[in-house]
């Protein structure tokens, strides 16, 4: 099965609450990322529960590091700044 062979025995899902404690973003900011394809789309796993594969969401967490270590050898020195919300 194609299905079967994409999921990892090691691999587990994670519900809403361990995704906003393992990225620390609010459940409302995972949702906002995902309608933008900046965070990895939940599985549908029946009427009322969705989840996350744990490798998909260290995956971006890990993705973010390296972004983070590109930006700093851009610019050695020099202290990353976010833009301001205004």
């Amino acid at each position: 099965m194609e299905i079967l062979s994409e999921f990892s025995h090691e691999d587990r899902f994670l519900l809403i609450h361990e995704v906003t404690s393992i990225t620390r973003l609010s459940k409302p900011r995972i949702y906002h990322l995902i309608s933008e394809r900046r965070f990895p789309e939940q599985v549908r796993l029946s009427d009322n529960r969705v989840a996350w594969m744990e490798s998909e969401v260290l995956g971006w967490l890990t993705a973010r590091l390296q972004e983070r270590r590109c930006n700093q050898e851009k610019s050695p020195g020099q202290i990353p700044t976010t833009p301001s919300a205004s």
